[in-house]
């Protein structure tokens, strides 16, 4: 960041003006490649819970500070939300505590061939929607 006071601009590709926001997008997306590597096949909710319970563990945090950490982590409150890793409600954003997961509702396919998302079912064998779906 020490760019925008060396220089009179920073510019895109294009030539036109780059925000500052837009250079920490750039910087975020760049360190999520590199730490993507270092964690392996992690997704981007759960380096978001990951960072999160380092920061606050179980207790809540606020809504803003967990919406810059979603995005600097490629994903979104609602997001987590919906991928039941969260609670967050009145500005307030914490992590579900595991004795809070209801694990009769939940069966696991160890399927060695079965893609991202397919082990895991409702009860009675019905998918759960993909990561995302209905997060906004």
């Amino acid at each position: 960041m020490a760019i925008y006071s060396r220089y009179s601009q920073v510019l895109e590709a294009d030539g036109s003006p780059m925000s500052v926001r837009a250079a920490l997008g750039l910087i975020n997306q760049e360190l999520d490649a590199y730490l993507a590597e270092q964690d392996g096949d992690i997704d981007a909710d759960t380096r978001f819970a990951v960072s999160w319970f380092e920061q606050f563990g179980f207790n809540e945090g606020e809504f803003g500070m967990a919406d810059v950490l979603a995005r600097a982590k490629n994903t979104s409150v609602a997001g987590v939300e919906a991928a039941r890793l969260v609670v967050a409600g009145r500005g307030k954003v914490r992590l579900k505590h595991w004795t809070e997961y209801d694990a009769s509702a939940l069966t696991l396919n160890p399927s060695p061939t079965a893609s991202r998302g397919e082990g895991l079912q409702k009860r009675g064998g019905a998918p759960l929607p993909p990561r995302g779906e209905g997060s906004g």
